[in-house]
């Protein structure tokens, strides 16, 4: 795994990293994971190739900085959404999952490239449980009487779901991303269903 050669100290260093980081997103997000190059990234941010390095030693590193901000981002969305677990019918909560992780992805185009990269940089672990950890409590919410082992069981098949929706909407047209929604959508009520009933 490549890690960022330097930690920005002051408030400047952040932003250029943020910048960096924003450039990359843009051209991941255009042209995919395989074809973004340093030089690319450098030239979006309007930074020099040195300042680029200075920062991340090579591309891994970029999309491993890329990936714990989305991964933390997305985490946070979803504490947004507690207590409306049991305020919801199961497909309403169903609707909600799927929603919240499409709403994502339109807002952080790059997202899908990012984080189905060959890329072997480490995500973060920990706020990966925090994912699955909001969505068992949505899960609690709306079945009290589940068990937190069963209630992570379920968050963890649910998030294994989505995960299978990331490759099928990234390479669809328009058209076809709203279908691929309903499918899954479909896909999850079913499960949920069985799973979440009183």
């Amino acid at each position: 795994m490549s890690n960022p050669r330097r930690t920005p100290q002051q408030e400047r260093g952040e932003r250029r990293v943020a910048q960096l980081l924003e450039a990359a997103a843009s051209v991941m997000a255009e042209v995919g994971y395989e074809a973004a190059t340093m030089t690319a990234i450098a030239e979006r941010a309007g930074a020099s190739i040195g300042t680029l390095y200075q920062y991340f030693p090579d591309r891994d590193a970029v999309v491993g900085a890329l990936q714990m901000q989305y991964v933390e981002e997305f985490a946070a969305q979803w504490e947004s959404l507690k207590g409306r677990g049991a305020k919801l019918s199961l497909r309403q909560l169903a609707d909600l999952i799927v929603d919240t992780i499409v709403e994502y992805i339109g807002r952080r185009p790059a997202y899908l490239p990012v984080m189905t990269t060959p890329s072997t940089s480490m995500r973060n672990q920990g706020a990966r449980n925090r994912l699955r950890e909001h969505i068992a409590a949505l899960f609690r919410e709306r079945r009290p009487e589940l068990t937190r082992e069963d209630a992570l069981r379920i968050a963890n098949v649910t998030v294994q779901t989505m995960k299978g929706m990331k490759p099928l909407f990234h390479e669809a047209s328009e058209k076809e991303k709203a279908a691929i929604v309903c499918e899954f959508k479909m896909l999850l009520f079913g499960y949920l269903s069985v799973r979440l009933k009183a």
